[in-house]
């Protein structure tokens, strides 16, 4: 089935949506991604019964009321929330400066352990993930199938939720170490340098391993080695993706530098540590 792609008119505003019919059961499936514009009408109530899957919202501009069974946030330009099943949800727009806003909606088997393990829940975060959910919105408009779209955007979404659950984190963090951290975060596993990150935040190497040592019990490079075996291994556990496909998406050589980092730091190769995991309804 391939996607739909439809310009719908809601009152003097227009959503650009990509509605995808359901295609099997898929670990992680794709229902609809769009861009919604500016219209003081804007509405959406969802009861327990209707929440059956997730969604990933981000804020462009504008702002809007969000209730989360019954808890009321206040939505701003910069704000992205995610919305769980079996919630009751209702947002809409402030009429004198409407929301716009871009987002995508899935059905997953594996999301909710996801979201859990990364210490995130319903709610409202100050984090702006506009560039991966436009990335995600591109892929929706490309006019492949609901499988294929899914496995593309699986790990654009794994590293949106790593990045808020850095965010959610960072709330009880000051400092040097705080930014440090967020900028070892966005790069996903690609190229790291600590003097270079040291001399991008006006510190001396020295000071930034201090500080970085004391809020985290690790060194920035030790922390980037665990970031990177985290999201091998998260990739790996809920992805489809070959173990070359991998290593490019985090930035190694080829397969090879790619299988003996991940041997060397948990002792097995890849497919080694794939086999062990479960993946698939």
């Amino acid at each position: 089935m391939e996607a739909c792609g439809k310009t719908y008119s809601s009152g003097t505003a227009k959503e650009e949506i990509y509605a995808f019919a359901k295609e099997g059961e898929l670990p992680l499936s794709i229902l609809m991604a769009g861009i919604t514009n500016p219209d003081p009408a804007y509405r959406i109530e969802r009861s327990r019964e209707r929440s059956r899957f997730f969604v990933f919202e981000y804020v462009i501009a504008g702002r809007g009321r969000l209730l989360i069974d019954g808890e009321r946030f206040d939505l701003t330009a910069g704000d992205t929330y995610i919305l769980t099943p079996d919630t009751e949800q209702c947002y809409y727009s402030d009429k004198s400066d409407p929301l716009k806003k871009i987002w995508v909606n899935l059905e997953s088997t594996y999301l909710s352990t996801l979201l859990e393990a990364h210490g995130l829940c319903c709610g409202v975060y100050r984090y702006n993930a506009y560039a991966r959910l436009e990335e995600i919105f591109t892929i929706a408009k490309s006019g492949r199938s609901v499988a294929a779209v899914s496995q593309q955007i699986a790990p654009i979404l794994l590293s949106l939720i790593e990045a808020l659950s850095g965010r959610y984190e960072q709330k009880r963090e000051n400092g040097t170490a705080q930014i440090a951290r967020a900028r070892i975060d966005a790069l996903n596993g690609k190229a790291f340098s600590p003097s270079a990150l040291a001399e991008e935040l006006h510190v001396s190497l020295s000071t930034l391993t201090r500080d970085f040592l004391s809020a985290y019990g690790a060194t920035p490079y030790e922390y980037y080695l665990s970031h990177k075996e985290m999201l091998a291994k998260s990739l790996l556990q809920n992805t489809a993706l070959s173990a070359k496909e991998i290593a490019y998406r985090l930035g190694f050589a080829d397969e090879h530098y790619f299988s003996n980092f991940f041997k060397k730091r948990t002792g097995l190769r890849p497919m080694e540590y794939k086999k062990g995991c479960f993946f698939g309804p």
